[in-house]
Parts: C-alpha cells; sequence; structure tokens
C-alpha cells in the first residue's frame, strides 16, 4: 500500500508538471500572438497616415484604428516639409510602438559646371572669364585675352537630326517590376545605322511611377536575335539619370562614357539594364504595329544570367539615335586647366591637351594628339603625335600615337523638357493672373502664372517669390529691383520661368532665403539664337547687364548674351556669348542645386523604427 500511495504521488506530481508546462506554453503562444498582433496593428495605423499624406487626405494629428480586436493609435507632428508619425498598437495589453520620419524630397538640379553650352557654342570676346570648368557640346571661340580658369571639354558634334528613331506610341510598357509572375526587368531595341560614325547620344520617351533609381543603358553588339552579353559585346553605357524624368512622358537624352563608331547596316542594341521595385518602376511608349524596320523590342527578367531568356515586346520601343562626326574646336582661347577636343587651334593650354588636331597652340604640360602642327611655341610636356610639322618639343616624344584621344560624348543639359513641364504644372497649380504684373512697390507672388509680362522696372521693388512663377510673356528687370525668394524655401532654390526673353539691367538684385545654396533660377523657354523673333534687346533669349550674383540662368534653346563687367553665379544655355570683360564665377555649391518644385517634389521615408 505504501509503495502504490507513493507511485500516484509521483504521478500526479509529474502530471501537474506536464499540466503547468502546458499551460505555460500556451500563455507564451498566446502572448507571442498577441505581440505580431499588436505590431501587424501599430504597422497597419503607420501606413494608413502615410497613405494619407502621400496622397493629400485629410488626417487629424491624432488618429485611432481599430484592428486585431485591438487598435492603433496614430499620433502626427507635420510641417510643410516633414511630417514625424508614431503608432501605438494594443492588441490585448500588448504594446507595440513605432515611428516614422517622412521629408519632402526636392527635385535635384546638377549644375557641374560654371558654364554649360548646348550644340550652339561660346563665344568669348576680348579679356571675358569664366573662373570655373566649361562643358560646351559645341564650338568655344575665343577673342584676344579671353580666357577659362579651369578645365574645358568640347564634345564632339552632333547632327542635327536623328540617324534612326521610332516615335510612334500606341502603348505603355512597364519595366524594373513584376508584373504577374515575370520579372519584365531589362529592355532592348535593336536597330541599324544609316551610315557609319560615331554614337553621340540616344533618347527615350518615357516616364517613371514613385521614385525609381539611375540606370544604366548600354549599346551592344548583336549575338544572333539578342543582345550580346560578354564584356566585349558591351561598345558602350551610360547612365539614364532618374531625376530628369517625370510621372509624365517627355524625351529625355541619355549620353555615354565614349562615342564609340557604329557601322551603317550592323544591328545593334539599345539596352537597359533595370533592377527589380514593384513600387518604383519605369514605362517607355510602345508601338503595338512593331512597324520599325531594323529592328524590335525584346525583355528580359535577367540579360546579365548565364542563359538568358529574351522575350518578344510586341512592339518597338520609342527611341532616337543621334550620330556625331560634325568637327568641333577651342579657338583662340587661353585655358587655365586641361583642353579636351576635337580640334585646338591658336590656343595657349596651361595645363594638358587631348585633340585630333592640335595647330598653331601651346601646352605647358603633355600633348596627345593625332596631327601636331605649327606650334606657336614649344611644347613644355611629352607629346605623342602621328604627324609633326614646325613644333618644338622640350619633352618625350611618342610616335606613331596609337592612342589619338577620340572626341568627347555630348553631356545632357541638367534640365529636361519633362522637368520644365512638371515646373510649368507647379505654376498653374496656383491660379492665372491676366494681363501684364508691374508691382510699384514691394510684393509676394507665387505660385502662380502671369499671363502677360513681368515689368520689374521701378525703382527698389523687391519681388519675393512665394512658389513656381511663370510668365507668359517677357521679364524685365532693372533700377535696382529684387527677385527673391521666401523664407520658407530654406535651403532649397526657387524658379522663374518666361516664355519670351528675360532682361537684366541697371542692378537688378538676386537673393535666395537667406540660407546658404539657396538660388533664384530664372529660365527661359526663349529659342532666340541671335535674330529675329521676340528677343532681347540684343536678340537674345536671356541678356545680363550687370552683375548678377545669386541668380542662376537657364536658357532651354536660345543664346544668353552677357555684356562688359557683368558677374554671374551660373549660365546654362544653348549658346553663348560673353562680351567684353564679362566674367561667370562657379559656386561649387550649384553642383547639388536642389529646386522646392519639380518632378521629384515628394514626400519620402528618411527612418522607420
Amino acid at each position: 500500500m505504501t509503495t502504490i500511495i507513493l507511485i500516484f504521488a509521483v504521478s500526479l506530481f509529474v502530471v501537474a508538471l506536464m499540466v503547468l508546462s502546458s499551460l505555460n506554453d500556451e500563455k507564451i503562444a498566446r502572448n507571442a500572438l498577441h505581440a505580431v498582433k499588436s505590431f501587424a496593428t501599430g504597422e497597419s495605423g503607420l501606413e494608413d497616415i502615410l497613405y494619407r499624406i502621400k496622397f493629400s487626405k485629410q488626417y487629424n494629428a491624432t488618429e485611432t484604428l481599430s484592428l486585431n480586436n485591438g487598435s492603433a493609435t496614430i499620433s502626427s507632428a507635420a510641417s510643410a516639409n516633414e511630417v514625424f508619425a508614431t503608432s501605438t498598437g494594443d492588441v490585448s495589453g500588448h504594446i507595440r510602438r513605432l515611428g516614422t520620419y517622412l521629408q519632402k524630397s526636392t527635385s535635384e538640379v546638377e549644375f557641374h559646371y560654371g558654364v554649360q553650352v548646348g550644340e550652339g557654342g561660346l563665344v568669348m570676346e576680348n579679356n571675358s572669364r569664366v573662373y570655373g570648368n566649361v562643358y560646351s557640346n559645341g564650338s568655344i571661340i575665343g577673342s584676344p585675352g579671353a580666357k577659362i580658369t579651369n578645365d574645358v571639354w568640347v564634345a564632339g558634334g552632333t547632327q542635327g537630326v536623328p540617324n534612326q528613331e521610332w516615335t510612334a506610341t500606341t502603348a505603355d510598357f512597364q519595366f524594373g517590376r513584376r508584373i504577374g509572375s515575370n520579372d519584365q526587368l531589362d529592355i532592348a531595341q535593336s536597330f541599324q545605322t544609316s551610315t557609319t560614325a560615331p554614337i553621340n547620344k540616344i533618347s527615350l520617351y518615357l516616364k517613371k511611377v514613385g521614385v525609381p533609381p539611375n540606370v544604366t543603358v548600354q549599346i551592344n553588339k548583336n549575338n544572333g536575335s539578342e543582345p550580346g552579353k560578354n564584356g566585349a559585346d558591351i561598345i558602350t553605357s551610360g547612365t539614364l539619370s532618374a531625376n530628369l524624368v517625370t510621372a509624365n512622358y517627355a524625351w529625355v537624352d541619355v549620353t555615354f562614357t565614349s562615342a564609340p563608331t557604329l557601322t551603317a547596316s550592323t544591328t545593334y542594341w539599345l539596352l537597359i539594364d533595370a533592377a527589380r521595385d514593384d513600387s518604383n518602376y519605369w514605362v517607355i511608349g510602345l508601338d503595338g504595329a512593331d512597324a520599325y524596320p531594323y529592328g524590335t523590342g525584346k525583355w528580359s527578367p535577367n540579360w546579365g544570367a548565364g542563359n538568358p531568356t529574351w522575350n518578344a515586346a510586341g512592339g518597338d520601343f520609342t527611341f532616337q539615335i543621334w550620330m556625331g562626326g560634325v568637327e568641333t574646336s577651342i579657338e583662340g582661347m587661353v585655358i587655365g586647366g586641361n583642353a579636351h577636343a576635337h580640334r585646338i587651334e591658336n590656343t595657349t593650354v596651361t595645363s594638358s591637351a587631348f585633340s585630333v588636331i592640335f595647330i598653331d597652340s601651346t601646352a605647358n604640360g603633355d600633348v596627345s594628339t593625332d596631327v601636331l602642327q605649327d606650334c606657336s611655341s614649344s611644347i613644355d610636356g611629352d607629346a605623342a603625335y602621328n604627324t609633326k610639322v614646325n613644333c618644338t618639343v622640350d619633352g618625350v616624344e611618342t610616335t606613331p600615337n596609337s592612342q589619338v584621344p577620340a572626341d568627347p560624348p555630348p553631356q545632357n543639359m541638367p534640365i529636361s523638357q519633362g522637368q520644365m513641364d512638371q515646373l510649368e504644372d507647379d505654376a498653374a497649380a496656383g491660379g492665372i493672373l491676366n494681363g501684364d504684373f508691374t508691382p510699384g512697390s514691394s510684393t509676394s507672388i507665387g505660385p502662380k502664372v502671369i499671363n502677360g509680362n513681368l515689368d520689374l522696372t521701378a525703382n527698389g521693388v523687391v519681388l519675393t517669390l512665394t512658389g513656381t512663377v511663370h510668365v507668359k510673356g517677357y521679364v524685365d528687370i532693372s533700377n535696382g529691383s529684387t527677385v527673391q525668394l521666401d523664407s520658407s524655401y530654406g535651403a532649397e532654390s526657387g524658379v522663374l520661368l518666361a516664355d519670351s526673353w528675360i532682361e537684366i539691367a541697371n542692378n537688378g538684385i538676386f537673393r535666395g532665403s537667406g540660407q546658404s545654396g539657396s538660388y533664384v533660377m530664372l529660365l527661359s523657354f526663349s529659342d532666340c539664337l541671335g535674330s529675329g523673333g521676340s528677343c532681347s534687346t540684343n536678340d537674345a533669349a536671356i541678356e545680363l547687364h550687370n552683375n548678377a550674383l545669386g541668380a542662376i540662368f537657364y536658357a532651354a534653346g536660345g543664346l544668353i548674351y552677357v555684356h562688359n563687367g557683368v558677374n554671374a553665379t551660373e549660365l546654362t544655355g544653348y549658346k553663348m556669348q560673353l562680351i567684353q570683360t564679362a566674367s561667370i564665377t562657379y559656386e561649387q555649391g550649384l553642383a547639388n542645386a536642389q529646386f522646392s518644385a519639380g518632378p521629384g517634389a515628394s514626400w519620402q521615408i528618411q527612418t522607420w523604427r
């Protein structure tokens, strides 16, 4: 009996331990489930407030969301450009607290040069100066004493019309995301050129969804009926800058790191290599007729795979192929840094020179060229060449030169057509002011469309921009009038657009918001190039008579005319002319000038914890 009682007691003890263990496991599991529900509830609350902010829905400083037999209490503190939000999930007393910080992104426009010029080129008259770097897609022609203090690049000229193009668009084609069960990531379009010449750039008709990153664009050789994937098959590559693309269709240029020669009637592939992001991706125009006679469009889930799969896109993508072969030059200049051009003539280069033809010039550094001819004085450094006539080289001479420099590739202008369209939309969102706007005293305006001219010629008027302003006519600023940004811009910059000419005279003044890195940009859509049309006094899109520090001037398709004694911060235009003693001083901060309006202005998550 004693043994039986003892065994029974031990059994009860063991059973009790098992029951307690089971109850504890059940409690742990229940707590874990409630914790997961609490986390999901809290995150749902945070995502709810993010959705409302992103799509401009109404929301209160404190909100409550019921979910999972619990609740999420959402609190937010917002300003014009940032939001702090927290969400506390509570399910059966189990608390999970989440927080996020959102900041309104800005449209970042990169000005890397004191002067950037399009195919129209740069003319510099006696003793004019550029303090900084210059990149020009057209020739630079100087007069005695004209000087650029830093490096100069002149791209090989681009032919006036595309060599190949297909512009018909009947459908959208998405890439860089999963569609159904397919990763539709990389796309390619085959083409042939009609002439043998360097490829200078390509243009794509596309838009973006969300904020995708930059992608690589390549020109590949053909391998059967698809792009070659070996290293030798990649002829050249460049970067499609996402900040140049907006949510609406527009043509966007892509330039390459080199300008290789393509052979006529040979099949090549224009390839875009994108990564998967189902929320941030690309859309390109597609012509479902598949009627381009020299190629077709395809897509791949991973073109770089060991055995990539290429699928028919169902038509041709919208594209343009631009060829070079137009000779450009630097003539009659003093270059304070290195010089790169097809032809360098009657020029003094303080550092080294890289060209196909180097004639009637001199360099204090090295020279690499094909033809070295009629040097104005000896070459101080080394020289590599294939032909030399009437030149003395103080350093080592290398001939033949097996690495004659290729023409530099053209550079994209820093603002795309799509971005300019977006700036116009930003101004239109503030309504229309009909008639000319001629304030007689200081005032504020923006965002706004002025359906007339902007006349700031009254003495000492201060015009404060509170948003993007689009002037349908001309802009005339003089007599000490000031254009400045409202303090709400902070470290960002603002834009004044004009369909016609912009002329600055008699000490027009420009100021940012008061914070470092803030500028006023004046952008003209005028196509005045030196004669005819609705142009400024000297037939220009933008004409500067006096100091204009603190402002960025941009002529999308016209001439910027700079008078003597002018000091400007940054100029970018299709064509440019500096008359005697005019000068441009580049500010390093312009490499990352940010604008508060435009295609990049959207809410972005900075932290999530």
